[in-house]
């Protein structure tokens, strides 16, 4: 199988989220200030992550690994449940890569070679090229604002203060941690969430900042995606849109006379 350019992980590192325009006063979904309770805390995480159908954002990712920082601007269109496209700009302002994401196939398209790696959407052919061990649930979430929820057992939950912060965690099997989730203003905005992997070690940390709210749901503008490995991703969303229509070839590829590798050969 050919090998894969280095020179493409700063350009499909291109992971993370985004700003948002617009503005309600109300949010949805809040956990009542009476109590905390972890299945309703889910529940409200989930109903959140689910309303967010159809997304479209423009940013600017940089990438910081090695005592080196890149940065490239990237826009990017999902909609639920697994179909995603991201595009990645060169210097010229030109396309350089294009992500996608249709159902359960990975496609990486390199405009200026005219190739194109395809293979199954699983994180070990995401992490080839992002050098992070994303899977594709966790991308799309993380570019439409939202924290995953990855498969449990059972739950956890520690209030943090006063003010309704707390701490929600996810247990897989034999009690072994597989996520935690850090929860704003009685559970209606995530501010930080950590996976780990089927043995407990940590695989990633995502951090949400400078928050918006769109018709009810909170959004944040900004996500820094740390790996134990000390690459960090930072992605400034410049504008944000939700609930937009797609293309009927949004999620489709035009390639002529395009080499393709297989990566699951």
């Amino acid at each position: 199988m050919a090998r894969i350019p280095k020179h493409i992980f700063p350009a499909a590192a291109v992971v993370f989220l985004f700003c948002f325009c617009g503005c309600a006063t109300l949010f949805k979904a809040a956990v009542p200030a009476s109590g905390l309770n972890a299945s309703r805390l889910i529940a409200s995480v989930k109903q959140r992550r689910d309303e967010v159908i159809s997304f479209k954002g423009i940013g600017r990712l940089e990438i910081a690994a090695d005592g080196n920082k890149q940065t490239t601007r990237m826009v990017w269109i999902g909609a639920r449940p697994k179909k995603l496209r991201i595009e990645i700009f060169g210097a010229p302002g030109q396309p350089a890569v294009t992500i996608l994401i249709n159902g359960s196939t990975f496609y990486l398209y390199e405009h200026q070679d005219n190739r194109c790696f395809q293979g199954k959407a699983t994180e070990a052919n995401l992490s080839r090229f992002v050098s992070l061990p994303l899977s594709a649930e966790d991308l799309i979430c993380l570019l439409s604002g939202q924290p995953p929820i990855v498969p449990f057992h059972h739950a956890s939950i520690k209030a943090e203060n006063q003010q309704g912060d707390c701490l929600l965690r996810l247990y897989g099997k034999w009690r072994r941690l597989v996520e935690k989730i850090w929860l704003t203003d009685k559970g209606r905005c995530t501010e930080r969430f950590q996976l780990f992997d089927r043995w407990g070690n940590l695989k990633y940390t995502a951090t949400f900042s400078r928050f918006q709210v769109m018709e009810g749901v909170c959004f944040p503008q900004k996500i820094i995606i740390s790996h134990v490995q000390g690459k960090t991703l930072s992605l400034d969303v410049e504008r944000f849109w939700t609930a937009i229509p797609i293309p009927d070839d949004a999620f489709t590829l035009e390639l002529s006379d395009t080499e393709v590798v297989d990566l699951d050969s």
